[in-house]
């Protein structure tokens, strides 16, 4: 078998890339008492090198956290949260931690024993299927790892085959779970609540509960080990799907499949069939209550299934007199309410894009409802198509204030970074009463799909952050910072944080800004396509358009808005036509009767009539506002001064 060593996880590059960090060369003393030897991995959160304890020379691994967090004191917390974590543990199936400082240079960083060997995905992606009987086995030492983690109040929420180190030991394995970072603790020391509407974990491996962003306990792990045993098994997973909403959905809604349907030899094997179907119910509350009870299935100790009596077995315990009556188990609202739950939106992870125009209310104030409705159309045409341009949606629109969703955080935030440079350079040739000061924040979270509700759940977040954002920054919590691309945005964090339900701080980030006339370069910005003079003649058509589906007020309420407003711009229309056809009749009228000079009468008609023009163009402009965004009561507020806007 071919060694490698590792002491935390394996990089994850598929899923977000490494920022810049400070390399340690071989031969560098850290905190004068461990010499670093070689890399082993990076990842997005930090590094970790193998190194020598050099007072008693011992090899262990140090895990250093990346300087784009460790400059921010809440990721500094969760870092030394990993240390205390994993200390409350006392298994040889978890990684045993040494030492936990802080170098001279700054340096945050753990101390961990070096194991040798390979993770179980390396194993697995070598060889595919693995034999039953070593299935089992791996099983029974993940288990005891499991089981004195629950003990000590940890759930670790992560786990994976990533995160499964196979230690040779002579003729067998040890089976060591890594990798505590995100682990939560129930004890003293541990971490507040998960915030609701955030998916903690890797898709591929995380519980219904986790899927949709809810509350999670010991029985996720339960079910990310009936999964790793799945793919163990068979080779695959059982939700093949490379689409993470789809994935998620599938985590959450879908059942687990027996494993024997796709390999049917595993009929052979009934106690590892069980193990998988008790582990991975979706209900929690009629999944395996503890790894005990899973351990007590492998190993085929009576009452370690609960499962249900067949036929004949009931029939039996009915005619024995000394069997107390069965009592009907007790179904949990989860349980009651799946037929409803089956008809409801699935969950989505999306990322959140928050956009307000800044000072809007004395921008507002005092000014024509048109001149309003111009600038938030103005807005539109900046903003709008660089959403569509980085394959978003703009899922809400409230006046001065715009959210968008996205599948890809790095698209989210590329998208904001044109944002703000397409503002910018407006701003350089708009007059100074009509140039537009934005402020952008990004939130990741859990939404039901096609929804989004403005001050709850993952948009409260993202507007709570937004308020905070200076205005032309771009500011970002802490889930897009873990799962966006960082080599290609660069991020530092900022000592602001929000402040989530249960007390816990999510901590906040702002994308660096470059020297120049555009603040963010402008590479992104050149990437929204230019609207020609074509799109410029249909854009009305196109967004009246899209704005039914976009925009959150409802289909109904958004056919009627359209509806309504096109027949006024007909209206419109055709008035200001016959405005300009009498006009013409005037100026001739006024000629012949003042005998080849316009005829007083006829320049207060004119007069008159260039009034009405005006009154109908601002009218046009109102009505254009309404046909392509979603209008409210805050339509008449922004023209007498208010907050609102059309």
């Amino acid at each position: 078998m071919a060694e490698k060593t590792l002491s935390l996880s394996q990089p994850e590059a598929d899923r977000v890339a490494a920022p810049a960090r400070t390399a340690l060369s071989p031969g560098a003393l850290l905190d004068g008492r461990y010499r670093i030897l070689r890399l082993i991995a990076e990842g997005g959160m930090g590094t970790v090198y193998e190194a020598e304890a050099v007072r008693i020379g011992r090899p262990v691994a140090v895990k250093i956290l990346s300087p784009v967090f460790a400059a921010s004191p809440l990721e500094v917390e969760r870092f030394r949260r990993e240390a205390r974590v994993a200390v409350q543990i006392s298994s040889p199936h978890v990684v045993e931690m040494l030492d936990f400082g802080q170098a001279p240079g700054g340096e945050l960083f753990l101390v961990m024993e070096l194991l040798k060997g390979e993770s179980l995905r390396d194993r697995q992606e070598r060889e595919g299927a693995l034999p039953p009987a070593l299935v089992a086995e791996l099983l029974r030492q993940l288990l005891r790892g499991l089981t004195a983690a629950h003990a000590a109040g940890v759930v670790h929420r992560d786990l994976k085959p990533d995160n499964l180190w196979l230690v040779p030991e002579g003729n067998k394995e040890r089976l060591t779970i890594l990798d505590f970072g995100i682990a939560k603790s129930d004890g003293p020391t541990g971490s507040p609540k998960t915030q609701a509407g955030l998916v903690v974990g890797t898709p591929e491996f995380l519980s219904p509960e986790q899927a949709v962003g809810g509350e999670v306990d010991h029985r996720a792990d339960l079910y990310s080990a009936g999964l790793i045993a799945w793919v163990l098994l068979t080779g695959r997973h059982p939700f093949p799907s490379a689409d993470t909403r789809a994935l998620l959905k599938a985590q959450a809604f879908d059942p687990v499949p027996s494993p024997e349907r796709v390999v049917p030899q595993l009929g052979r094997h009934p106690a590892l069939l069980r193990f998988v179907a008790r582990a991975t119910v979706k209900d929690r509350a009629g999944r395996a209550q503890s790894a005990e009870e899973l351990l007590a299935i492998l190993d085929g100790r009576e009452g370690g299934g609960r499962r249900e009596p067949r036929d004949a077995d009931a029939s039996a315990a009915s005619a024995s007199p000394a069997a107390p009556p069965r009592k009907k188990p007790r179904r949990s609202l989860t349980s009651l309410l799946r037929p409803v739950v089956a008809g409801l939106p699935r969950g989505r992870a999306l990322t959140l894009l928050a956009v307000e125009i800044d000072g809007w209310p004395l921008k507002g104030a005092g000014r024509p409802p048109e001149v309003a409705a111009r600038l938030l159309l103005e807005h539109d045409r900046l903003v709008v198509p660089a959403v569509r341009a980085f394959e978003g949606r703009r899922a809400h629109v409230a006046g001065p204030a715009l959210t968008a969703t996205f599948v890809s955080p790095t698209n989210a935030v590329l998208c904001a970074m044109a944002v703000q440079d397409r503002v910018a350079a407006w701003n350089a040739s708009a007059p100074p009463e009509d140039r537009l000061a934005l402020r952008l924040a990004l939130h990741a979270g859990e939404l039901p799909e096609g929804k989004l509700t403005p001050g709850r759940g993952p948009s409260a977040v993202a507007e709570t952050a937004r308020a905070r954002t200076p205005p032309g920054a771009i500011w970002l919590t802490r889930t897009v910072a873990l799962t966006m691309n960082q080599t290609e945005v660069p991020v530092e964090p900022v000592a602001e944080a929000v402040e989530l339900a249960g007390g816990e701080r999510l901590s906040l980030y702002r994308v660096r800004p470059v020297a120049g006339e555009l603040p963010y370069g402008g590479r992104e910005a050149a990437r929204v396509p230019r609207a020609g003079r074509a799109s410029r003649l249909v854009e009305p058509v196109t967004d009246s358009i899209a704005s039914i589906e976009d925009g959150g007020e409802g289909r109904a309420r958004a056919v009627a808005r359209v509806t309504g407003a096109t027949a006024s711009l007909l209206a419109l229309g055709v008035a200001e036509a016959g405005v300009l056809a009498v006009g013409g009749a005037v100026v001739v009228a006024g000629r012949v009767t003042g005998r080849g000079r316009e005829a007083p009468w006829a320049g207060r008609a004119l007069g008159r009539l260039q009034a009405a023009r005006g009154w109908l163009s601002a009218r046009r402009t109102l009505g254009r506002a309404a046909l392509e965004r979603p209008m409210g009561p805050a339509a008449t507020a922004a023209g007498r001064g208010g907050s609102g806007a059309p």
